[in-house]
């Protein structure tokens, strides 16, 4: 009893992770929407970053970063993220795709 019990509280502390991982990536993910739209998707003249595959957006991100890709605004906001939090927003828009919520 005490396996099953000790098991329980493995997965659950493992889905609360996930939960956190996944709220962590949306607030980070969130400042993309001030120019991108909601969910990433663009009304204006700003690219639409919705249909973005995680390692697409993470290499833009990276390459912003680095100064390799040309950029009005985003090499600066690029440099404020970790690799940590550029894979945690990629995975967010990824997962939002998934889920249907970007569109």
């Amino acid at each position: 009893m005490r396996y099953w019990v000790l098991v329980a509280i493995y997965l659950l502390g493992g889905l609360q992770s996930a939960a956190a991982d996944g709220t962590r990536g949306f607030i980070l993910a969130s400042s993309c929407f001030n120019c991108h739209g909601p969910g990433g998707v663009s009304k204006g003249s700003m690219p639409d970053i919705s249909a973005l595959s995680a390692t697409q957006i993470a290499t833009a991100l990276k390459a912003f970063r680095d100064g390799s890709k040309e950029a009005t605004v985003m090499d600066r906001l690029a440099r404020g993220y970790t690799d940590d939090e550029v894979a945690a927003i990629a995975q967010w828009f990824d997962h939002s795709k998934a889920a249907g919520r970007s569109k």
